[in-house]
């Protein structure tokens, strides 16, 4: 499936992205990069091994618990950038503790799973992506990652960190998402 279809079916199945539908619809795009950053992993669907903490750097949306003790939603969004403080010319931790830059705290992910990077940090200026050594592996479009060799990652690229289904979405495609969502009821 192409990358512009699976956006498309994205879009299709949902009808809201929460705190980031104001922001995505009414700002201009440099304005709501500065605010939220240039780059997004958005999950669809139930995360059923989601373990959430108070320590959480990522952005949920749309959730509730329900009475077997997974979370229902429409969407997870994670920011892909530094924790408030760090150098942001390092890479970004993503995993399932408290001490990465974004944390999933899913049990299939390793305490540090993976990271993500780009050079320049902008719309042009590619994304890498590279496993850790993770137990349950990295996959950019159904490709297991070998460990600590980075691998490109482009706007629509579907990437799984154990068994958590991610979209790559640079800040310009998610915006064009939840512009495509309708309004938030």
């Amino acid at each position: 499936m192409l990358a512009s279809q699976r956006l498309s079916a994205m879009a299709v199945s949902a009808d809201r992205l929460g705190e980031f539908d104001h922001d995505a619809r009414l700002l201009d795009l440099e304005t709501f990069r500065a605010l939220h950053g240039e780059a997004f992993f958005v999950h669809y669907g139930a995360l059923a091994n989601l373990h959430p903490s108070s320590a959480l750097r990522g952005t949920f949306n749309s959730e509730e618990l329900r009475v077997d003790g997974s979370w229902l939603h429409q969407y997870f969004v994670f920011r892909l950038r530094k924790a408030p403080g760090e150098r942001l010319d390092l890479p970004i931790c993503i995993g399932r503790t408290s001490e990465n830059d974004v944390i999933i705290p899913d049990e299939s992910l390793s305490r540090r799973h993976a990271q993500v990077s780009s050079i320049a940090y902008s719309e042009n200026s590619p994304w890498v992506i590279r496993d850790l050594g993770s137990t349950n592996g990295t996959y950019v479009d159904d490709v297991r990652l070998p460990r600590d060799i980075p691998t490109g990652i482009v706007t629509g690229s579907r990437v799984r960190l154990g068994s958590v289904e991610l979209t790559f979405l640079l800040a310009r495609e998610f915006c064009t998402l939840v512009r495509g969502l309708g309004t938030n009821a």
